[in-house]
Formats: C-alpha cells, sequence, structure tokens
C-alpha cells in the first residue's frame, strides 16, 4: 500500500527540497563543498571549485544531471526518495 504525504506544491519548495536532500547526502556521507568539488574533479573531471557548488546547491536549482554527477562523486549507487516532510522540518530546527 503506497505511502500518502504531502509533496511540495511549488518550484520553490521542490527548490528547497531537492537543496535539503543533496545537503542530507552530503553531510550523511561526511562530504564538503571542498570536498566533493575535488572528488567531482578527480572521479568525473568536472570541475566546479567549492564556492560554485555552495551557490548552486543553496540556490537549489539544477538539473537531474548535476544532481547524478554529485551522487557519483560521492559513491552512491542508488537514491532513495525521502519523505518531503522529514528534509523539511529537519531544516527548521
Amino acid at each position: 500500500m503506497p505511502v500518502s504525504y504531502q509533496m511540495p506544491s511549488d518550484r520553490r519548495e521542490w527548490q528547497h527540497f531537492v537543496r535539503a536532500y543533496l545537503k542530507a547526502i552530503m553531510l550523511l556521507r561526511g562530504f564538503t563543498y571542498q570536498t566533493l568539488s575535488e572528488a567531482l574533479s578527480s572521479k568525473l573531471g568536472v570541475e566546479m571549485h567549492a564556492d560554485q557548488l555552495r551557490k548552486l546547491i543553496h540556490r537549489g536549482a539544477f538539473k537531474a544531471e548535476f544532481l547524478l554527477q554529485c551522487a557519483v562523486a560521492m559513491g552512491i549507487e542508488s537514491l532513495d526518495m525521502p519523505r518531503f516532510e522529514s528534509l523539511t522540518e529537519r531544516g527548521k530546527r
């Protein structure tokens, strides 16, 4: 039986959701913007400075391609869809 929960209703909420999702993955994996920058460069040849990453992730408006590149650079083999409420509530604390 599918779980029912509230999903983002507008673009701004989706951006907040994806930003929180990527930052949570970074935190759980022990990545900083600097170490993610280095991993993107060494593993995928994607050159992006830590400050550029910080700004891009903070906006939350990036392509799926970027999200997947970050996941691969951090050694993630599959992405699980988190509950929207769990990410937004955590961000309010």
